[in-house]
């Protein structure tokens, strides 16, 4: 009942105008944005350990492209109307953690 609430009071963002004509229907609608979050918890160990190892060749365009999946499973959930306040802060635990590690790495 609350998520009812909560998707009612969505308001698209300019850039997921963009995404929902371009890239929203090249995703299968069984992909919900939580499976592209825990796709993105996921993915911070191997980035760490490549950019750990200095494997920068690998671990930049791969960090660059767990960052791409932010933006996406963000816009995705305004798009289709299923977010929700958990996977809100969900999502901004993992950002901050990917981005704490990344700098971790680079220091």
């Amino acid at each position: 009942m609350f998520e009812d609430r909560w998707n009612k009071e969505i308001v698209l963002l300019p850039h997921d105008r963009l995404i929902k004509a371009v890239i929203e229907p090249l995703i299968p609608h069984w992909l919900l944005p939580n499976h592209i979050t825990v796709f993105r918890m996921l993915m911070i160990a191997p980035v760490v350990l490549l950019l750990w190892r200095e494997n920068y060749a690998v671990g930049v365009p791969l960090f660059l492209s767990v960052a791409l999946t932010d933006a996406l499973d963000g816009s995705l959930a305004r798009i289709r109307s299923t977010g929700s306040p958990y996977c809100r802060t969900c999502d901004s635990v993992i950002r901050r953690s990917a981005r704490r590690s990344a700098s971790a790495c680079s220091s």
